[in-house]
């Protein structure tokens, strides 16, 4: 007889969420594999929200006083265009999303398998994430619309200002409202985007485990996040707690530690780089030549460390979350829980706690 998995918090399925990032990312280690492992949970994450902010070009074109038709034209068609290519990104990434966790929970190195099981269940995944994205880019339309426009109509008073009263006129109490009521604005809608963030990657991660391994609904898939949150409210914030605060403080110490070393790198290349032009440039290889190409090279070095790192620093981060979700939900959703323990030995667990299923209900019989 199967025992379930045993029911981790959100606290207690930490240790082996790091042991299994170690277990997919670094047994073995080999750079590409840990790269390209790393590089697939960096654009997975890239397919949790959708936020089609490529819009507002064309709504600040349209915001925007004393613009000739043509270039209000371009500017509308240009922002339809750019969203066009971010809604075909986001829905690649989003069935990446559902990749990358068949590649966790199994253990899997190659993402074409796990890509081809679950084309159904992403394209309904993110079709529904599309809906709302663009409805709440929508919502955020108007005030940012009425933001723009206030703030232009501030300038021709502050100019009149200055006019009149002559050199170093200060600031109009007219503009200096309108600055303020700009980035009041912007710093609200900040926040509702990171909150709206919150909430749809918390809705993710308990939705998808549940679209992925039985194909459900969306509706079937969000009504058992539901009666979660309603049986566990307490693990539901202790969750959603822990999760923002590990991210808070991972991410900023992730990206202290790749601007070091990108820093270091860019360093190395740029005395190599100089070292070589000058050598160069004594046996008689003219100045401007050695500009043009030590800028080509410098370039290319930077912009191909920079994806690079970013992707193996990222990684292990995106992928410990991942990771960290499967164990809090393995001792809730039984099936999750025997496929994880399947793929890999089991960690060791904390002090024993009690079975039971406070995620999954089994049907009535």
């Amino acid at each position: 007889m199967h025992i379930p998995m045993q029911i981790l918090s959100a606290t207690d399925a930490i240790s082996p969420a790091l042991t299994r990032t170690k277990l997919i990312l670094y047994t073995p280690f080999r750079k590409g594999r840990t790269w390209k492992l790393s590089a697939t949970a960096y654009l997975s994450f890239a397919g949790t929200i959708f936020l089609p902010f490529t819009l507002l070009y064309g709504i600040a074109a349209l915001a925007v006083p004393g613009l000739s038709a043509t270039l209000r034209t371009v500017l509308i068609v240009l922002s339809f265009v750019l969203t066009l290519i971010y809604a075909v990104v986001f829905w690649l990434c989003g069935h990446l999303k559902f990749a990358f966790f068949d590649m966790v929970l199994n253990r899997g190195e190659f993402v074409t398998p796990a890509w081809r099981k679950y084309t159904d269940q992403s394209r309904k995944w993110s079709l529904v994430k599309m809906l709302v994205g663009s409805f709440f880019t929508a919502i955020l339309s108007v005030p940012a619309y009425a933001a723009v426009r206030h703030f232009l109509r501030a300038i021709p008073q502050w100019k009149s200002h200055m006019e009149a009263i002559g050199p170093n006129p200060g600031v109009s109490p007219d503009f200096q409202n309108a600055m303020i009521a700009f980035y009041g604005a912007y710093f609200l809608a900040c926040i509702v985007i990171a909150a709206y963030f919150l909430v749809l990657s918390t809705v993710s991660s308990f939705v998808v485990p549940t679209m992925a391994l039985e194909n459900a609904s969306v509706g079937a898939a969000f009504a058992r996040f539901v009666a979660f949150c309603k049986r566990e409210p307490g693990q539901l914030f202790a969750f959603v707690g822990v999760r923002f605060g590990l991210a808070l403080v991972g991410y900023f110490g992730v990206i202290f530690a790749y601007e070091i070393v990108l820093f270091i790198l860019i360093a190395v290349v740029a005395l190599v780089c100089g070292m070589a032009g000058l050598m160069l440039h004594l046996l008689g290889v003219p100045a401007p030549v050695l500009l043009v190409f030590g800028a080509v090279i410098f370039a290319f070095v930077l912009i191909s460390a920079s994806v690079y790192l970013m992707m193996l620093a990222l990684g292990p981060f995106f992928t410990f979350f991942e990771a960290h979700t499967l164990y809090f939900l393995g001792g809730r959703y039984p099936l999750l829980g025997e496929l994880l323990e399947r793929s890999t030995p089991p960690p060791v667990y904390p002090a024993a706690q009690s079975y039971g299923s406070g995620y999954y209900v089994p049907p009535a019989t």
